[in-house]
């Protein structure tokens, strides 16, 4: 009897091995090789070029130039040479003197990960390419993407809308034409995939595969260019008219569209620029991308908290209700940002407009609980 049991024992085992076995060689087969093929080959997205905008006459109203994207590769760079290179591209990046320490860490922070490639700036124009390419230094390089460019200036910039970042730091069309024709515009990505070695580096005799991008469509409009521009002539006029108004206001609050209806401009620091030669400071709202302002001085933005968001009513105007407190308690433009940003974060976080509104001891817990959020600060060129 006891054989017989020992006998059961050793089949039952036997069947549940061949029974694993069966599971991970055939019903796991393709999601072990997917696994296994992941850990061989890496992939490299290829951005697809945005569709252009024309007017009915075929003239360019929105298209796109080159910009760089510039990264390091740690491993070929010895320390001394990231303390110095940190220093030298910082001194390129940041106008204020004053901010070149902090860019400069921020750089070294970045060089100092055990990674063989490591990101550094994105959005660098045709110049500043040039500038750090003449430092001649070693272990970093540039990757090309596009920037939204508008020959027209600001021209039809209440039409166009803008492309601006999202959450994953793509672009993305936002207001006018660029958003609600973003499908269209963006166009469909592709991808390079080549063989890896086990440090991760390329083997140059491996498999690469190639999926080309879909460039976005383009866009041609049925606007006619003379009456576009008789009508941007009366549109202007309206800011003429509020000259007098604005020159009387001391902090002028608008969200990202207001701003855009009412000086025509796309670009946030134009408005800025722009608005600041009426008012001593202006500030613009971006919702969950964060906030901008100027005193004709200085720009700042600070992005905001990261708390979990329930419900965005009300945040504008407890932003701006904290901001201009801060003000009137002779804040600087700088810390009153924090103390805007703080209770309009503390707000989304509950249901309602005005649940959990900061006092200012409040504020100040905030700021504790969640620690420093560092507002970037740049002097006017």
């Amino acid at each position: 009897m006891r054989i017989y049991l020992i006998k059961i024992f050793f089949l039952i085992f036997f069947f549940s091995i061949l029974a694993r076995l069966f599971y991970w060689q055939v019903v796991k087969a393709d999601f072990l090789q997917a696994k296994g093929e992941n850990q061989h080959f890496k992939d490299t997205a290829v951005e697809a070029e945005r569709g252009k905008i024309f007017f009915s006459d075929k003239a360019i109203l929105a298209t796109s130039n080159p910009s760089f994207s510039l990264y390091g590769l740690p491993k070929v760079i010895t320390q001394e040479e990231k303390l110095k290179m940190s220093y030298l591209l910082a001194k390129i990046f940041v106008d204020d003197s004053s901010q070149i320490d902090a860019e400069a860490k921020n750089i070294l922070n970045s060089l100092q990960q055990d990674l063989y490639w490591v990101p550094i700036k994105k959005g660098l124009d045709q110049k500043t390419k040039k500038k750090i390419e003449d430092l001649n230094l070693i272990g970093i390089g540039f990757n090309t993407a596009s920037g939204r460019f508008y020959p027209e200036g600001s021209s039809s910039a209440h039409l166009l809308g803008f492309v601006g970042s999202d959450a994953k730091g793509g672009q993305k069309g936002y207001f006018g034409l660029e958003g609600f024709y973003e499908g269209e515009l963006k166009g469909m990505p592709g991808f390079l995939r080549h063989e890896k070695d086990a440090l991760g580096l390329p083997i140059l005799i491996g498999k690469f595969l190639t999926n080309k991008a879909n460039n976005g469509k383009d866009l041609v409009l049925n606007i006619d260019r003379s009456i576009q521009f008789t009508v941007e002539e009366v549109l202007k006029q309206g800011l003429e008219k509020l000259k007098p108004l604005l020159k009387k206001v001391d902090v002028l609050l608008l969200n990202k569209s207001e701003a855009l209806t009412l000086t025509h401009n796309a670009g946030v620091e134009r408005n800025l620029e722009k608005l600041n030669r009426f008012c001593a400071i202006v500030v613009i709202t971006e919702g969950k991308h964060g906030v901008h302002a100027s005193d004709g001085k200085f720009t700042y933005f600070k992005k905001p908290f990261k708390v979990k968001v329930l419900d965005n009513t009300g945040a504008g105007d407890a932003f701006n209700s904290a901001f201009v407190a801060a003000l009137i308690r002779g804040k600087k433009v700088e810390e009153a940002l924090g103390w805007g940003m703080a209770n309009a974060n503390s707000v989304i976080q509950y249901l309602g407009t005005k649940n959990i509104l900061l006092t200012q001891s409040g504020i100040k817990k905030f700021l504790r609980k969640h620690g420093k959020n560092e507002t970037r600060k740049k002097k006017y060129a």
